[in-house]
């Protein structure tokens, strides 16, 4: 039998991880604001590519991370959490990236919003929307994960523009 004491402490569980996930969200998109920036523009330009390169990424760094920690010894246990952290750490640019692009497309809605409400509703818009049963568990939230690493990996490992100053003439002049 179930208590409600046990219902209770279900939802707080699920309320704190939401929490911190949205507060992962805004955080990341207003401390890196390049890296998100650019993750944000990924997303846009190559949503598909984004996609199947977290996938690939993720899937890769998941084998290795379960293979790892699955062995007895703790050196091997520790380097299989460090993978899937800093796969975890590569999908949070991403996700910031992803929070900006959702607060960009708020801020046409609601032209009094200011950039950082527009992000954090775009946040909770997106956290929210994975909450949703069957389709928010399993179609969404791995979508959204997928499409976090490969933006983050492609923003942080990108080639950003030219800082030197110096515009190449596409003419040779």
């Amino acid at each position: 039998m179930v208590a409600l004491g046990d219902v209770f402490s279900v939802v707080a569980v699920l309320f704190g991880v939401c929490l911190a996930i949205w507060a992962l969200m805004v955080g990341v998109s207003m401390l890196f604001s390049a890296k998100s920036d650019r993750a944000s523009e990924i997303i846009q330009s190559h949503p598909w590519g984004a996609l199947l390169l977290g996938a690939a990424i993720s899937l890769v760094a998941g084998f290795i991370s379960i293979s790892l920690i699955s062995l007895p010894l703790p050196g091997p246990k520790l380097a299989g959490t460090l993978v899937y952290l800093s796969v975890l750490s590569l999908a949070a640019v991403g996700s910031g990236g992803l929070a900006l692009l959702a607060g960009e497309r708020l801020r046409p809605l609601d032209p009094a919003l200011s950039e950082f409400r527009a992000v954090a509703k775009g946040s909770a818009i997106l956290v929210a929307s994975g909450l949703l049963p069957l389709l928010g568990w399993f179609v969404f939230v791995p979508a959204m994960l997928f499409v976090s690493v490969g933006a983050g990996v492609m923003a942080l490992l990108g080639r950003s523009p030219s800082r030197t100053g110096l515009a190449v003439n596409p003419e040779g002049v």
